[in-house]
């Protein structure tokens, strides 16, 4: 009958009175101690145990009796220290025992969790078991070298005199120095101390407190990361090898208060709600944590997880709204030729996902339409800079970064130009009194115009080609041109522009009607 074992009990001592084979004998014992545990005869049980370790050892009988002792050690008395101890004997007596690699996992997991508490006490300031029980030995180990710890004495005598009568050894700084070389010290600390003026030594308190506060603030920043990395690998070996939910959830409860890292309170709260819903069997809390994990860390591995548990559609299979609004957008403007419904669809995923990769990658995007296909170069030149404001170290920005640099150098030196003609039409003026003067003044105009234009850096490659300069002064632009053209009245300068300018936008006309309804080119390469 199964657990009838008083009558195993009686058998097994049946057995053993008649057994005459020795080597049988110790695992009959072992029979027999195990069944009285499980009757509840513990003491009866224990004798039998040490009976078996000292009479047959080196034998799977006592191994196994050796992770009896630990098992009772650790279950029913709670003593763990005393449990490793046997453990770690399991394997000592035989190893090639079936229960040898399962003492040495309890040992290790004992000693971690060991580990664990004596790290995360210290941490707090809390003594420890083990550090309370020292004797006169442990106190005599724990004597430090006396210090004086009292505010030194820099007046009249000298630092000397706050030490006399105490029966203490001078400090060491003191020990070689002549009562000459002590009042000299005094002396220059003194002069020191006077010279500061009241101003530099309060600005040097206050450095110095910030200096403080500051180094506080990032040793309990560290401390508190260090102490929860320590309170959730316990929580989980208590949880998980221990069998202890109700400490375990202690301990992730502390992490979660916290707050030191999102990925680690992630995996606290998912913890939390592993134990309400796999070991307590309350599925209405554990649904409860699993959605604030979804809530408060929805990027988070541990938020999948909780999306799995609550039945809800995962992150990774979702469709992305922000890609496909893009490619809408691109096929819009290079397919369709529809720019305008181009442009708003950018418009509409810069604004709905503006923490989407394809945000930075749609305002590129709509620069490159102002600039390239609709030749507003000023709106260009507003979003380029935005995306250089608002998305610093994106691909993009960098792209941009030698483009803007290099159109800001052409508009300087557009403006030096035109600076240039203006200086030469008011020379021409002033010296129009004067016969043959105007003549030398535009000259010199044109001059400086070419030398303005010689110094202008030339830009190599696509990404740093700059945008067309754009500017009412566009009369002026010709001067740069060439010296002859300098050297005509200003009202030429201004018909020679002006037909320039409509020549150009000519032939981007031309060229923009001929490649009509055909994609130039992918807006991102």
């Amino acid at each position: 009958m199964i657990g009838d074992y008083a009558s195993a009990v009686r058998t097994f001592s049946n057995l053993l009175s008649k057994e005459l084979e020795v080597k049988r004998i110790p695992a009959i014992k072992l029979q027999l101690a195990n069944n009285l545990m499980l009757q509840g005869q513990e003491e009866a049980a224990l004798k039998w145990y040490d009976d078996i370790i000292k009479e047959h050892s080196r034998t799977d009988a006592s191994a196994k009796s050796y992770f009896a002792l630990a098992q009772q050690q650790e279950y029913k008395i709670g003593d763990l220290e005393k449990a490793r101890e046997y453990y770690e004997l399991v394997r000592g007596e035989f190893a090639n025992s079936i229960v040898a690699p399962k003492a040495k996992e309890r040992s290790d997991h004992i000693k971690a969790a060991m580990d664990l508490v004596a790290a995360i006490n210290e941490m707090l300031g809390i003594k420890t078991a083990k550090d309370s029980l020292k004797g006169k030995e442990g106190e005599e180990a724990d004597k430090r070298e006396v210090r004086d710890d009292a505010p030194i004495n820099l007046s009249s005598d000298g630092m000397w005199v706050n030490y006399s009568g105490r029966d203490r050894p001078p400090p060491k700084t003191l020990a070689d120095l002549t009562e000459e070389d002590k009042l000299r010290a005094q002396a220059a600390k003194a002069m020191v101390s006077d010279s500061l003026s009241a101003k530099g030594a309060a600005h040097e308190a206050k450095q110095d407190t910030l200096s403080v506060e500051e180094k506080a603030a990032r040793e309990l920043k560290d401390k508190n990361r260090k102490l929860a990395e320590k309170q959730l690998a316990l929580g989980e070996l208590l949880m998980f090898h221990f069998d202890k939910p109700d400490s375990a959830m202690r301990l992730f409860t502390r992490v979660c208060e916290l707050k030191v890292d999102s990925a680690m309170s992630a995996r606290a709260f998912y913890s939390i709600g592993y134990i309400f819903k796999f070991i307590k069997k309350d599925t209405a809390t554990a649904d409860s944590v699993f959605r604030s994990i979804i809530q408060l860390f929805p990027q988070s591995p541990h938020a999948e997880g909780a999306r799995k548990e609550l039945g809800v559609p995962l992150l990774a299979d979702r469709i992305d709204s922000a890609a496909v609004t893009f490619t809408r957008a691109e096929q819009a403007i290079f397919k369709e030729n529809e720019v305008k419904k181009g442009l708003e669809l950018y418009d509409q995923l810069i604004e709905s996902w503006p923490a989407s990769p394809f945000a930075e990658k749609a305002l590129y995007a709509k620069g490159w339409v102002f600039e390239n296909k609709l030749f507003q170069y000023d709106n260009a030149l507003d979003i380029y800079k935005r995306l250089t404001t608002e998305h610093p170290k994106s691909p993009y920005a960098e792209k941009l970064t030698a483009k803007l640099s290099a159109h800001e150098k052409a508009l300087a030196a557009f403006k030096a130009a035109a600076d240039s003609v203006r200086r030469a039409k008011s020379g021409a003026e002033a010296d129009s009194l004067q016969p043959g003067a105007a003549s030398d003044s535009l000259q010199s105009a044109a001059a400086d115009s070419a030398a303005v234009q010689a110094k202008q850096p030339a830009v190599a490659g696509a990404d740093a080609t700059t945008l067309p300069i754009v500017s009412k002064s566009d009369s002026t632009a010709a001067v740069s041109r060439s010296d002859s053209s300098a050297a005509l009245p200003e009202q030429v300068l201004e018909e020679e522009a002006e037909k320039q300018a409509r020549q150009r936008a000519g032939r981007k006309q031309r060229a923009a009607s001929s490649k009509a309804g055909v994609p130039r080119k992918e807006i991102i390469e």
